[in-house]
C-alpha cells in the first residue's frame, strides 16, 4: 500500500470507523473525487513530513513509496 492510500484508508477509519477490510470503496469515488482524496492526503502526508525536517514529496514520489517509510 503506498503512503497515499495508507493515509486515506487510516483516515476513514479514524472518521468512520471502517475497518481496511473494507478499502475497495475508493473505486467508488468520481475520478475528480479521487483527485481531491489523494491531493489531501498528500497535503497532510507533507505537513508531517515537514514537521519531521523531512522534505516534502510530491504524489508520484508519495504513490510509489511505502507507508512504512513515513515514520
Amino acid at each position: 500500500m503506498n503512503r497515499i492510500a495508507w493515509l486515506g484508508q487510516a483516515a476513514v477509519c479514524y472518521a468512520k470507523g471502517i475497518p481496511s477490510c473494507c478499502c475497495g470503496g475508493f473505486n467508488l469515488l468520481t475520478e475528480e473525487q479521487q483527485n481531491i482524496a489523494n491531493n489531501t492526503a498528500l497535503e497532510f502526508l507533507n505537513k508531517y513530513l515537514n514537521s519531521k525536517n523531512m522534505p516534502s514529496v510530491t504524489l508520484n514520489e508519495a504513490m510509489t513509496q511505502r507507508q512504512s517509510t513515513i515514520y
